[in-house]
């Protein structure tokens, strides 16, 4: 059974972990790397007078690509950690 702390922690031990301890901590992070995803899409697209990947052109799209899928982690993450509070929270 989930969402409890391990018996054999001080003071602590057996007692329920409220969900807020683990969707505060996962929502900063989820944010962060949103906030890098947007960073990754103005030099990615050279948005805002940014400079772009400083390789050829056929390293560039393979630089995109390979970089390109690691944005979508925050954005999924925030997807993820939402189900989490809404499965967690109390009723």
């Amino acid at each position: 059974m989930g969402g409890l702390v391990p018996t054999w922690v001080p003071k602590w031990g057996g007692r329920r972990i409220p969900p807020f301890a683990a969707t505060l901590p996962a929502t900063i992070a989820d944010l962060f790397f949103t906030a890098l995803m947007v960073h990754w899409a103005f030099g990615a697209f050279r948005l805002g007078g940014a400079d772009g990947f400083p390789y050829t052109e056929g390293w560039d799209v393979l630089a995109m690509t390979v970089s390109g899928l690691f944005t979508l982690w925050g954005p999924l993450l925030l997807a993820l950690t939402f189900a989490y509070h809404r499965r967690r929270r109390p009723r």
